[in-house]
């Protein structure tokens, strides 16, 4: 299966959908878009928080706990 990504203007997204659900070409995800002063700052948070956890500021994590999130 391959993935698609394309852009619709908001007024026939729901055109859109139905018609690829009556093609069988579900389902369809929305994806959010993401500034880039939303990615660097998502960015600069993740480092800021490996930096606290090496510090002993955050409790470190183990694999199954991360998992154990999802």
């Amino acid at each position: 299966m391959k993935t698609f990504r394309i852009q619709i203007p908001e007024k026939k997204i729901k055109f859109f959908i139905e018609l690829m659900e009556q093609l069988g070409l579900g389902p369809l995800t929305e994806e959010d878009e993401v500034s880039a002063d939303q990615l660097i700052n998502d960015i600069r948070q993740g480092l800021h928080e490996v930096r606290d956890t090496e510090d002993g500021k955050i409790a470190k994590k183990t694999l199954k706990d991360l998992l154990d999130e999802l």
